[in-house]
């Protein structure tokens, strides 16, 4: 008789303790969890595939891809001091920082372009002041180079960023917002 009564305290006890410290957790301190689960979320990265080499008949190389540095930003990580420092390493206002962040992204968490083709002087820049700028990080990307520039361009062709239209008409797992796709010549063919 003694065992069970020992016993049931104790179950009642252990049960009490449990719920305690789930109304702690859940009532007491549920905003500060809630903050903290808003910056712990699945984050995707598209990676761009780099786009062929194109040569002539006779090997000659006549479109390839060099590499550019782009600022991007994520808005979601970003506090409002980063914008008036990262307007004076961009020679930008900090208004036209603002508008490019809060363009239309694909999804939650997508970095927005700030600026593209950046110097790599400037891009170092940056990076080595990456804790004074949460969010803004400096992607590597490949630019469309053509050695020979317009010679033989009606065949080779050019690429352009994908628009509006284009992107709600493309496949989304192949077309991002800020892809490029060929236009004309053999840059569409092979797109």
């Amino acid at each position: 008789m003694m065992r069970t009564i020992i016993f049931q305290i104790t179950i009642f006890l252990g049960l009490t303790t449990l719920g305690g410290g789930l109304f702690q957790t859940q009532v007491l301190n549920g905003e500060h969890y809630q903050h903290l689960s808003e910056r712990n979320r699945i984050r995707l990265i598209p990676l761009e595939a780099t786009r062929g080499r194109v040569f002539d008949s006779r090997g000659k190389l006549l479109a390839t891809n060099r590499a550019a540095y782009n600022v991007i930003a994520t808005p979601e990580d970003l506090r409002p001091e980063v914008f008036s420092l990262l307007a004076e390493l961009l020679d930008l206002s900090p208004q036209e920082i603002r508008k490019r962040v809060s363009a239309p992204r694909e999804y939650p968490f997508a970095p927005a372009v700030v600026m593209e083709d950046i110097s790599r002087e400037l891009a170092f820049q940056i990076e080595e002041r990456k804790p004074e700028l949460p969010g803004v990080s400096i992607e590597v990307a490949s630019l469309r180079y053509y050695p020979y520039g317009e010679i033989a361009s009606h065949v080779v062709g050019y690429i352009g960023k994908v628009n509006r239209h284009e992107f709600e008409s493309h496949d989304r797992s192949r077309v991002g917002m800020n892809s490029y796709i060929g236009r004309a010549g053999l840059e569409r063919i092979y797109d």
